[in-house]
């Protein structure tokens, strides 16, 4: 919930700070700001990853995404945005998504009640 606010925030800007380096903008001016990382993450937006009980990334993952999305079905599609992972932990990151690639690729996921 919001107390989670800081955290996220924290990990996107260490990832945006790394690809900004890189010569990458990732997000737009604002997008990182507080108060719309805290609106996201108070919507239940953001799922934390832990290794050893130590946050080691974020996601926003979203059921309905009109913004970016506007002409496919919405009622049966899932969607992914900041994918953020800290750095020195990335080779751990990817072996965990990748195990989760090859899980059953057609899996209903619903909000629950």
């Amino acid at each position: 919930g919001p107390p989670d606010a800081p955290l996220v925030r924290e990990l996107l800007l260490e990832a945006a700070a790394w690809v900004d380096a890189l010569g990458v903008v990732m997000w737009e001016e604002g997008e990182l700001e507080p108060e719309p990382v805290r609106a996201e993450v108070e919507a239940g937006q953001f799922y934390i990853a832990e290794i050893d009980g130590e946050p080691a990334g974020v996601i926003r993952f979203q059921l309905i995404d009109r913004l970016f999305w506007p002409d496919i079905a919405q009622d049966d599609s899932a969607f992914v945005h900041r994918l953020a992972v800290r750095r020195g932990l990335q080779p751990l990151a990817a072996v965990g998504l990748r195990a989760r690639y090859q899980a059953p690729r057609r899996r209903a996921v619903r909000p629950q009640p």
